[in-house]
Formats: structure tokens, C-alpha cells, sequence
């Protein structure tokens, strides 16, 4: 099994994102065309099972001025590949979603209640 790794995507221009990269997902859909239209293009890519992503991975680094984006690819996911591709920005409210109502994040449900008191 491949291990991943780091991939460095070459825009060739600058980039200016409107919101910090920190978190963000880059990722190819199958059809780019068709996704960039659809309006239920919503949803975390990297968990994506339906096929319909190509590629998927986590922005690790931006280089603005040479318009260079780095991005961690998982072994068990394809590497990048020619072509266009999208960059989302974390989705802080989905995880969020995510961490009071996911049945995966009952430990840390049971800790807010406290924590938020605390705070």
C-alpha cells in the first residue's frame, strides 16, 4: 500500500484566498464541470465514497506569491493528478455539527458541558 505524501500543485499564478488555508481541502472531482455547477457540492471530500472525487487531500502549505499550494494526499487515497481541481476552506460549523452529534464523538460530548461551563 502506497504511504501518501506531500504534493505540490502549481496554480501558474498567485493566489489570494479570501479566508486562511489552515484546514482547507483541495481535491478533483470526476467531472469538474458538472460539480462546479451542482449546487449540492457540500460535504467533507475526504471521506468521499461515491467515486466521485479523483483526489482529495489536506492544504498543508500555501505559496501565495509563486502560486504553489501543497497538499497531504493519504496512502489509501489517489495521488493528484493534471488538471483542474478545487479548493474548499476548513468548514469549521460542519465539524462542529460533527462533534455534538456524531455518535464517533460521544467522549468528547460528554466533556463539553464542563468545558464550556469552564470557559
Amino acid at each position: 500500500m502506497d504511504s501518501g505524501g506531500i504534493f505540490e500543485l502549481q496554480t501558474g499564478q498567485a493566489v489570494d484566498f479570501d479566508w486562511t488555508w489552515e484546514g482547507a481541502a483541495a481535491f478533483r472531482p470526476r467531472d469538474p464541470d458538472s460539480y462546479e455547477k451542482s449546487s449540492s457540492s457540500n460535504g467533507d471530500v475526504r471521506g468521499d465514497s461515491t467515486g466521485e472525487v479523483v483526489w482529495a487531500g489536506e492544504v498543508v502549505e500555501v505559496d501565495e506569491a509563486s502560486g504553489k499550494i501543497f497538499v497531504k494526499v493519504d496512502g489509501d487515497q489517489s495521488p493528484p493528478t493534471t488538471g483542474s481541481f478545487f479548493v474548499r476552506p476548513f468548514e469549521f460549523l460542519s465539524v462542529l455539527h460533527s462533534i455534538y452529534h456524531s455518535a464517533d464523538c460521544r467522549v468528547l460530548q460528554e466533556m463539553l458541558p464542563g468545558r464550556l461551563q469552564a470557559a
